[in-house]
């Protein structure tokens, strides 16, 4: 595990989640001893792989990585596309950018895809995600399947007004 030394911009990234040097030490005697001096793209992604996985992360440290990478990142993108760094708080889950949508669409679509807006949307963090290559909407033919499915629901007059009023505002643009 990474070892950083204490500074106030460290401990506002990564808060106590991460093992600090408290002592006053020089920079070159930190690298010398592997110890962090700050915080890079490289960190936050071995941080995040760390993470992946675990079940009940703090979202708030979530969108603190997430930001971080937004605003000072570089090349992180692939990253996110081959493995599961992205947090689905509404699900506890961990997903690639092609298991994501951006929109929520979980009451048509279920747990098809984790769904980012309810979890980050107050966060800002919806140009982060589209430029990692997600999603922003459900793709067309993932309605035209869910509309397929509409007779295995004929019986529940709640669903189908829902998925009726889902499915036809967000498509009649292309009709």
């Amino acid at each position: 595990e990474e070892c950083f030394v204490d500074s106030p911009n460290i401990q506002e990234l990564l808060g106590k989640t991460v093992p600090v040097v408290e002592a006053n030490i020089p920079d070159d005697v930190a690298k010398y001893l592997g110890i962090k001096t700050s915080v890079s793209t490289e960190n936050v992604l071995e941080y995040l792989h760390s993470l992946s996985g675990k079940t009940g992360v703090d979202k708030k440290l979530l969108v603190r990585l997430y930001s971080y990478l937004d605003q000072y990142g570089d090349g992180y993108a692939d990253d996110f596309k081959s493995e599961k760094l992205i947090y689905v708080p509404s699900s506890d889950s961990w997903r690639s950018v092609n298991e994501v949508v951006w929109d929520d669409a979980s009451d048509l679509l279920d747990d098809l895809y984790g769904w980012l807006a309810p979890g980050y949307a107050k966060a800002n963090l919806k140009g982060f995600f589209l430029d990692l290559g997600v999603s922003e909407k459900v793709s067309l033919s993932e309605y035209v399947d869910a509309w397929a499915r509409l007779p295995e629901h004929e019986s529940d007059e709640k669903y189908l007004e829902r998925a009726i009023s889902r499915i036809y505002p967000d498509r009649k643009s292309v009709v």
